[in-house]
């Protein structure tokens, strides 16, 4: 899982890249923290339908990096993490 803020198209890059290696890692999902719809650019907007065709579920949240890695491992049990809708 990579977590990571809705606007480091550099880290949304890296991830495609990678996973489109054969020697790349392969990754269960990524989270986009930081997410506002209203906020989120065209290119970055066509990078993530891009990643359907890797096979690489996207969530996410409003909340923050740290708060949403929390909430993950368990650190912070009552939060939830909203999925992206397409």
């Amino acid at each position: 899982m990579v977590i990571t803020h809705a606007k480091r198209i550099d880290v949304l890059m890296s991830l495609i890249l990678e996973c489109q290696s054969t020697n790349g890692a392969k990754y269960s999902g990524l989270l986009l923290t930081g997410y506002d719809a209203a906020d989120i650019s065209s290119d970055i907007r066509s990078i993530l339908a891009g990643l359907e065709r890797i096979n690489v579920p996207v969530l996410a949240t409003k909340d923050g990096t740290f708060e949403s890695a929390a909430a993950i491992t368990g650190a912070i049990p009552d939060k939830t993490i909203n999925r992206l809708s397409r």
